[in-house]
């Protein structure tokens, strides 16, 4: 089932039946398998969470303390996922860097930095699977999934989003003033993390004027995927620098690192560029003419 708002129903009953259906699809995925399908289980995980997170903060002000307290237990799940994806990140990246600029270092050299990012990451994901943060993730999850289905909302239908999706175009503009102004890997980082609650909102009034708003995600998810690209090589860069090379290491990696700076450069332009021209909106312009899609979709 699609992670939209449907015609004929109430905002509150979407709300609280999409947060069941994604918390339980998650901590299914998340139970101990085959560990082949683990990096597919995190990975959906993670994107759970973070549409979760984005219900809670359409709705936070009907919410008070529930927001809170289930956007602690979120957080405390993700911790964990997001360590081992940063795991995975490592060597993904690796190989995608050694396809485009496979003649710019020594075979030895990249079969070395590879190795030392396999083990880096295993390291990694054995600190992630002890079984207390499994099941502590487990339990967290759980704990929103039952909470989430008394969940109540003061206003309705449009009303009721009017405000998170206010402030989630808001936060996600101010994130990108922030991020023109002072480009670093954490403002960009936080800047996607706003990107991503906004296309997540986005998402749930889609089915409103669809083919505008298609046009409109398609958007957004190439601002996030940009995004998420430079993170990754943020990953990389920060972990081959924090790792130990042997002095007849340290060209090629210097060497690799140049390549990684000059790709998170090309990256952070392109992001800012597009950024500019979504954000270029007012917020009040860009939420009223979602609510007229709303009214006219509803009636």
């Amino acid at each position: 089932m699609a992670y939209r708002l449907k015609r004929k129903e109430s905002v509150s009953h979407a709300l609280r039946r999409l947060a069941d259906k994604e918390l339980h699809s998650a901590a299914d995925g998340l139970r101990p398998r085959n560990p082949k399908d683990r990096d597919e289980a995190v990975h959906e995980g993670r994107k759970i969470i973070k549409k979760t997170r984005a219900l809670l903060e359409l709705v936070r002000a009907d919410l008070g303390r529930e927001y809170d307290e289930a956007t602690a237990r979120l957080r405390l799940a993700a911790r964990p996922l997001s360590q081992e994806r940063d795991a995975a990140i490592l060597t993904e990246t690796i190989e995608a860097l050694h396809k485009k600029h496979r003649a710019k270092l020594h075979p030895h050299a990249w079969a070395t930095i590879r190795q030392a990012l396999e083990t880096a990451a295993s390291e990694i994901v054995t600190r992630a699977l002890r079984p207390a943060l499994i099941t502590r993730t487990l339990n967290a999850l759980a704990r929103v999934r039952d909470d989430s289905r008394s969940w109540s909302f003061d206003a309705r239908g449009f009303r009721a989003l009017r405000p998170g999706l206010t402030r989630g175009f808001a936060r996600a503009r101010r994130a990108l003033r922030r991020a023109q102004h002072d480009p670093t890997p954490e403002s960009l980082h936080r800047w996607r993390k706003r990107v991503k609650t906004h296309w997540y909102h986005v998402r749930l009034v889609e089915a409103t004027k669809p083919r505008t708003l298609d046009l409109y995600l398609a958007k957004l998810h190439d601002l996030e995927a940009w995004l998420g690209d430079h993170h990754n090589l943020v990953v990389l860069d920060t972990q081959l620098k924090a790792t130990r090379w042997p002095q007849s290491m340290h060209e090629d990696v210097t060497r690799l690192l140049a390549i990684i700076e000059r790709r998170k450069a090309r990256i952070q332009d392109r992001a800012l560029s597009l950024g500019a021209r979504i954000y270029a909106e007012r917020t009040s312009t860009f939420v009223r003419r979602l609510e007229h899609y709303w009214h006219t979709w509803r009636h």
